[in-house]
């Protein structure tokens, strides 16, 4: 072969070998174009998720600068993210740092990456409206190249630097108004728990009042009527065997008994119109001391007998009021008729007045109204000091005064009521074996009736 052919078969060669090369390189560039339309695929896809999240995102680059902030960030804040694009995030003032507190917002980020609702981390809007937040934040160093442009000098000093960050934000305003909503609705509910177990107490003291004033009458009304049956079944079965004289006794004891249990019945009544507010008052000028007078008088066989010392002391404030004689003198008569009754022989009563004031029934705001207490105080067995709470209530005796004194239990409680018909009131006190003191107060002036349940006008 001649010098020529063989140079011409190595250009040959020489060409073929630049077109392989030309080939592979070809294939190369079209991979490189490839990932590189896909890399600025997945940035746009990342840049787009970034932006319009539903919750607030801010990307914080290297240098503490706001890179992003997307669209819910701007509604949360109320900031565009042209106006704190690469600005400094601690001079972005969009969170508010404790009182006090020594390093920089991206430090105090850090801290609270895991902040929950029972904590407090507040962000402030445009407007300087504090909003609750939680957050949650994230480095960015190995995702760095995907969101900034950095170069091959500043990836050199990265490893200097603090790291970028990226900020998960969400206004929890709403979880702490319907936990708020939570709290005020359990307090609502322990609040009606109390109030039902209250009436379901109330209710059971009902029912235990209603079977003791059921056993209380059943006992109260047996034996006047176990009397009257059983004297007149003796007067009958001896009337053709006995004397006059012995049948007048069962006569007697049989009125007796009868008139006992009229009271009785007199007494219920008189209770139960009362604790309706269907009894009229019939007020007017009376006197007090002239009231207490009257009882001393009708009582003055039974003072007698126990030869008791009763002293009335000369009243140093004015005495008249406005009231109903008559109920008034029914409940002079049971505080002293019980000061008798529960006094030894050759006791003490004495009966004192005093000015005293009661508490408006139109409100806190009007003033209290004048009024004259009087006060019967005996040497008697005394009251307990913690039966002096219930000692008002229907068919309640004291354990002092239980036994051999006789008795309904409803001459206190017919005499509360009829106070607190005159806008009045009662209370007792008393030193167990010493004696006991009973204190009622009525005002000068009365206007109205006012009745725990219901009100009648005089």
């Amino acid at each position: 072969m001649s010098a020529q052919a063989t140079a011409i078969e190595k250009l040959q060669q020489e060409v073929t070998a630049l077109k392989e090369e030309k080939q592979h390189m070809q294939a190369v560039l079209d991979e490189t174009l490839k990932a590189t339309n896909h890399l600025i695929f997945n940035q746009g896809v990342l840049e787009a998720l970034l932006y319009n999240a539903p919750d607030g995102i801010i990307v914080i680059d290297s240098n503490g600068q706001i890179e992003t902030f997307n669209k819910a960030a701007e509604a949360l804040f109320n900031y565009r993210e042209i106006d704190l694009k690469h600005q400094p995030l601690n001079s972005a003032n969009l969170f508010q740092l404790p009182e006090g507190y020594q390093g920089d917002v991206s430090q105090y980020l850090m801290e609270h990456r895991n902040v929950t609702a029972e904590q407090d981390i507040w962000g402030l809007t445009s407007e300087q409206r504090n909003i609750p937040l939680r957050i949650s934040v994230s480095r960015l160093d190995n995702i760095q190249p995907l969101l900034f442009e950095v170069d091959d000098q500043y990836r050199d000093e990265l490893s200097a630097n603090s790291s970028p960050l990226l900020c998960f934000i969400t206004d929890i305003s709403t979880e702490l108004q319907q936990l708020n909503n939570i709290k005020i609705q359990s307090r609502v509910m322990q609040q009606m728990a109390l109030k039902y177990r209250s009436l379901q107490e109330k209710s059971d003291r009902a029912n235990q009042l209603k079977s003791e004033f059921l056993a209380n009458m059943s006992h109260e009304l047996r034996t006047p009527m176990q009397a009257i049956l059983g004297f007149s079944d003796r007067g009958i079965s001896k009337a053709d065997k006995c004397d006059r004289e012995t049948l007048l006794k069962y006569f007697n004891n049989i009125n007796k008994s009868g008139h006992r249990l009229l009271t009785l019945l007199n007494d219920l009544l008189d209770l139960s119109k009362l604790e309706a507010g269907k009894v009229e008052l019939y007020c007017e000028k009376n006197d007090l001391l002239d009231t207490v007078n009257t009882s001393l008088q009708e009582l003055k066989v039974l003072i007698d007998e126990k030869l008791l010392d009763i002293s009335v002391e000369p009243p140093q404030v004015p005495t008249q009021a406005c009231f109903d004689a008559n109920k008034i003198l029914q409940v002079v008569r049971n505080i002293l008729s019980n000061a008798i009754k529960f006094t030894p022989k050759q006791g003490k009563i004495t009966i004192s007045f005093a000015a005293a004031s009661i508490a408006s029934q139109h409100g806190e705001n009007e003033p209290p109204s004048a009024a004259v207490a009087v006060t019967i105080k005996d040497t008697g067995v005394g009251i307990p000091s913690n039966e002096l709470e219930t000692i008002f209530d229907k068919f309640t005796q004291s354990t002092k005064t239980r036994t051999g004194g006789g008795g309904t239990g409803l001459g206190l409680a017919i005499s509360k009521e009829i106070l607190l018909a005159h806008n009045g009131n009662i209370t007792a006190a008393s030193t167990e074996n010493q004696g006991s003191q009973f204190t009622f107060t009525l005002p000068y002036e009365l206007t109205e009736t006012v009745h725990p349940e219901k009100a009648t006008t005089a």
